[in-house]
């Protein structure tokens, strides 16, 4: 094999593998008059759309916007998330209102994820 074709090969593998690692995920939507917009990296499971409780992979992150609201959410290398809603102090536990923004948000998750299918 030609050297200039193997480098050619490798970087484009590795940009692909880079592409794929950094996976981005964005749901918007506006109903009357309601704007939401989820976007998230990584992998995010919602545990029970009610309970309004997250679990995350290392190194990922989620945004939700609400008209003027937005909850942030950080999942460091050790698994550990941090809350941020409207700009506060970060928190390692959520408070009732980003729970509440929470359920809010997986609701739009199951609203506009794809159907699975059993065949």
């Amino acid at each position: 094999m030609k050297p200039h074709i193997f480098v050619t090969a490798v970087l484009y593998v590795s940009a692909l593998a880079s592409c794929l690692h950094h996976k981005h995920t964005t749901i918007a939507t506006t109903t009357n008059g309601k704007y939401q917009k989820l976007e998230f990296s990584g992998l995010v499971n919602f545990s029970r759309t009610e309970e309004g409780s997250v679990s995350m992979s290392p190194h990922s992150w989620l945004k939700y916007k609400e008209n003027g609201l937005q909850l942030n959410i950080d999942c460091d290398e050790s698994g550990q998330l941090s809350y941020k809603l409207n700009g506060t102090n970060k928190t390692s536990q959520p408070t009732a209102e980003e729970k509440s923004v929470l359920i809010r948000a997986a609701k739009l998750v199951t609203q506009y994820s794809p159907k699975r299918t059993n065949s």
